[in-house]
């Protein structure tokens, strides 16, 4: 190689080095700061479980739900199935975000049906607030809140209402339990 090479070269490597520091997964750096996704952390991993009340032929449908951290962490994925014993169907796949600009973590996610859901997450004592839209495939839109409360390590209870005009009418309630713990990826 000649000089100007070589000077290339080692002018390229400086300009890269600013970048390899400040990328957390290969600076080191154990003053990381919790993610603002953290109040949605003790749902990844694992299955949740979720009976619903019995069907009028008394078969027992339930929800299983996974989350799971998005390879670069700034998100977290949820995908949700029907199960009526080992039979099962789509429910909803979507994400969890951080949101730089609105300050808030959003949501957003599609159900089989094709209806759309976006919304906002925000933490309460024990448990979170989520606020949200559905817009189903005509267009329609109906507001929804809905409260997700810890209950114990693992469980957590979720009360989902209809919203209108200010009021709010309680629509299910169903408790999630871990059923499954994923594997340890250190």
């Amino acid at each position: 190689m000649n000089t100007t090479k070589y000077l290339k070269v080692f002018c390229l490597t400086l300009l890269a080095l600013p970048l390899l520091a400040a990328s957390p997964c290969l600076a080191g750096d154990a003053s990381t700061p919790i993610s603002p996704l953290e109040p949605l952390a003790f749902l990844v991993g694992g299955e949740w479980e979720a009976k619903l009340p019995p069907q009028a032929d008394g078969r027992q449908i339930s929800i299983m739900a996974h989350f799971t951290w998005a390879n670069n962490h700034q998100a977290i994925r949820i995908s949700n199935n029907y199960a009526l014993g080992a039979k099962m169907a789509p429910y909803v796949d979507g994400i969890y975000a951080w949101h730089p600009g609105k300050r808030v973590i959003v949501f957003s996610y599609v159900d089989a049906r094709g209806n759309f859901y976006e919304g906002t997450v925000k933490p309460e004592t024990n448990g979170l607030l989520h606020e949200f839209a559905m817009t189903d495939p005509k267009g329609q839109v109906t507001q929804f809140t809905a409260r997700q409360t810890r209950d114990g390590g693992s469980a957590w209870v979720n009360e989902i209402f209809t919203r209108q005009d200010g009021h709010l009418t309680p629509e299910v309630k169903v408790r999630y339990e871990k059923v499954k713990t994923a594997p340890n990826k250190n």
